[in-house]
Formats: C-alpha cells, structure tokens, sequence
C-alpha cells in the first residue's frame, strides 16, 4: 500500500510540475453518490464478545452497498489543502451461524490533506490520505447479556455497531463546469481496526480481540467552490 500511495504523489507532483493551470482556491463544499465494499474480518462466521465478557454480536460480511458520500475542504494554494470526506452506504450483510442475512449501514469518513495537481484550466487530479473512521451498524444479531463460564445468557436482542480508526487515502478527478462548479470521480480506502462495540444504544464496550477491515468507496461528487 505504501508503494502504490507513493507511486500516486509522484505522479500528480509530475502533473503540477508540468502544466500551469490553477486550481480553485478557498472553500468548498459537495455531495454525491456512492458505492462502497469491505472485505476482512467481518467475515460472517464471527460470534465476539466484549473484553467484559457481557455482551454478544453476530458480525456480518458485507456486500458492496450504495448510498452518498459528504466533501467539505478548504485549498490554501493550488496545490494543499485540509478535507474532509465521509460515505455512508447501506449493505446487505450475510450471516453463517444465522437463520437470516440482515442490513447493515457503513459510514466510512476521512480527515487530512487533499494534494492537488492542476491539469487544466478545467481539469484536476488530487490525491487525499489522513486519519480514518469507520461505523458499521448492523440491523439485528445484536444481544445484551452476561457470560458466566462458557455459557452465555442472552437477555434481548436488537441492533449493534462496531466502531473503528486506522489509516485512509485515496484519489480521483476533478472536473470543473463554470467558475465554481466541480465534479469528481474519486476513489477512496479505509483500513479499520475495530475495537468498539456497543448493542442497542449501550455505552462502547472494547473488543475481547481486534478485528480488521478494509472499505472501499467509490464517488460521483458535486461540489461547489466558494
């Protein structure tokens, strides 16, 4: 991963380097479209525990889902900026040990830098890396409870979401209709290390293990530049 995020940096500095087209400077702002897919531990055959042992969930493996995607940023020169970047998508989740696959919501978002490489006069690719977040909220397969020994009891059963911070990047074109009209096509990954849990509007319990997952999202986004 390390190599290919290099391998993104050179070539929008080469791109910068070599046109002198500007990009849009100041706010912005926009919204969009987006798809969005996982893959990692929540694997579908995960039954998990919190480290105190008193509550239970069934994680599902999540299929790629659509929903929309939120930008907001600030560009101090043609070239950097500070973003701020969020999707969230409903996903079919499916579950091994259940008699039924279930909904879950996955909100994905990330905060850092946008690196900006000026193309044309209409025309920019970016790339964006910074400190990530991930949700997912499960419908059902969520249970309260105590666990004493190896047994478990169970005393309801609702919904659940596991909370999760890692690293993301990711990076994309912008294309420019008019003086403050932008649309972008962008391409952005999560990695997630979840080690929250909460059933049911609960306070967060931490995980008995860490789980891993890596969410990628697609956009379609429409913004408007200040």
């Amino acid at each position: 991963m390390g190599r290919v995020l290099a391998g993104m940096l050179v070539v929008l500095v080469c791109c910068a380097v070599a046109t002198t087209a500007l990009a849009k400077k100041g706010f912005y702002i926009g919204g969009g479209f987006a798809a969005q897919s996982a893959s990692g531990d929540l694997d579908g055959k995960a039954q998990v525990t919190t480290a105190a042992g008193d509550r239970l969930g069934s994680f599902g493996k999540l299929e790629s889902g659509s929903g929309n995607d939120f930008d907001i940023g600030y560009n101090f020169n043609p070239y950097f900026g500070l973003e701020y970047f969020s999707v969230v998508t409903q996903n079919n989740a499916t579950h091994r040990f259940e008699a039924n696959d279930s909904t879950a919501l996955a909100a994905s978002a990330l905060l850092g830098v946008r690196l900006t490489a000026p193309m044309a006069n209409w025309l920019e690719g970016f790339l964006r890396v910074g400190n990530g977040a991930s949700i997912v909220r499960y419908e059902k397969y969520g249970h309260k409870g105590t666990t004493t020994g190896n047994v478990f009891t169970a005393s309801s059963e609702g919904a659940f979401e596991v909370v999760g911070t890692g690293l993301a990047y990711g990076l994309g074109l912008e294309f420019y209709a008019g003086q403050h009209i932008g649309i972008g096509f962008g391409y952005t990954v999560f990695n997630a290390k979840y080690n929250r849990a909460q059933v049911a509007g609960d306070v967060p319990g931490s995980l008995a293990k860490a789980l891993s997952e890596t969410l990628t999202a697609t956009d379609l986004t429409f913004a408007y530049h200040f």
